[in-house]
């Protein structure tokens, strides 16, 4: 995983001992192709290529990260040459920069998911027939397409298609109001119920997290389910949801290391409930043993089967309402050449070069 890099721990110790602990980060050492020269808290940071690199170093002297929160801006700095790469653009701009013959659109898969939360340890939602009549209620293709446009496909279940053991006769039902509603009233909730929906500002890949909610709020609204939307910043969500406070929440996964274990069991295993992890706090100690089984497991065959059978677990339960699955998209200069997308979202700026 990339947050477990190798550094130096001899540099570690000594600013330790100078009691300067947070340069580790300030001013870190360690064996990638660049170093970093300079940054501004915020605004920038600036690397230089590192001439020792073990691969060799990179064919630029220079690459520096000018945070520009504005997708707009981004698009705008891209066209008139003030950088080589964006990441993150606006879908609605995807088809002029389609067009623009000065760069190139590269897309992919992305491993992760955008979803929503149950708390299946409150009230109503403790019944799997509830989770499946809220996700069934959901229009997710209607979301996606307003919201993602062409950087996102629907969610289906509990892993990426992108991901190996990705099982697709595990999918979700789709869009079924009627169904919503006779499996509510088979639960004693025909009358519907209330509950809180939890959503942080500026979330990540979720691009608009509130509209998302405020359209899941009216097609729950449509079956007698009253959610009211609260809005909190993201570390405030995460210390609320950790305390298992919420009702749902809607919140986002990536991969760290391309492997089902890192979703769906880090996810849904029991240790992991009243964490920033099983925000489900949904807890099965068979899906917990097979976990283990998978995790023990040499042959990929062999494990790809345990995951099938976690993820038709995960469509029996549904403990959380899986919703998008958003592209890796960035939009370069034509002037560059070589490799940057690569399957786990960090780009590899070493491989490139300038015309």
């Amino acid at each position: 995983m990339d947050f477990a890099s190798i550094a130096s721990a001899e540099y570690a110790e000594s600013l330790l001992r100078a009691g300067r602990a947070q340069d580790f980060d300030l001013q870190p050492i360690g064996t990638g192709p660049f170093s970093l020269e300079h940054q501004i808290a915020g605004t920038m940071l600036r690397f230089g290529a590192f001439r020792g690199h073990w691969r060799g170093a990179p064919a630029y002297d220079h690459l520096v990260f000018a945070i520009t929160p504005d997708s707009a801006v981004r698009w705008a700095r891209l066209r008139r040459g003030e950088c080589d790469i964006i990441g993150f653009p606006n879908p609605d701009d995807l088809p002029a920069m389609r067009a623009d013959p000065n760069v190139r659109v590269l897309q992919a898969p992305g491993l992760n998911e955008g979803y929503l939360a149950f708390n299946t340890e409150h009230g109503a939602l403790r019944d799997a027939r509830v989770r499946r009549a809220l996700v069934l209620a959901v229009n997710r293709r209607v979301i996606v397409d307003a919201v993602f446009g062409a950087e996102g496909t629907v969610a289906s279940g509990a892993l990426p298609p992108a991901m190996w053991s990705f099982d697709p006769t595990s999918a979700l039902p789709d869009h079924d109001m009627a169904e919503a509603r006779r499996l509510l009233a088979a639960a004693g909730h025909a009358g519907g119920f209330d509950l809180d929906l939890w959503v942080a500002t500026g979330q990540g890949i979720l691009r608009d997290p509130r509209r998302i909610a405020l359209m899941i709020q009216s097609d729950w609204a449509a079956v007698g389910v009253r959610a009211r939307i609260r809005s909190v910043e993201w570390a405030e969500l995460l210390a609320r949801t950790a305390r298992a406070e919420h009702d749902v929440a809607l919140m986002t996964w990536l991969s760290d290391n391309g492997d089902p274990d890192n979703f769906i069991a880090t996810l849904l295993r029991c240790s992991a409930v009243h964490t920033t992890q099983n925000l489900s706090e949904y807890c099965s100690r068979p899906l917990d043993a097979l976990f283990a089984r998978a995790r023990s497991e040499a042959d990929p065959a062999r494990r790809a089967a345990l995951y099938a059978q976690a993820q038709r677990a995960f469509a029996r339960d549904v403990p959380w309402l899986p919703l998008v699955h958003v592209h890796e998209t960035f939009v370069v200069s034509k002037r560059l050449r070589g490799e940057l997308l690569q399957p786990l979202l960090s780009p590899r700026f070493e491989r490139l070069r300038v015309d």
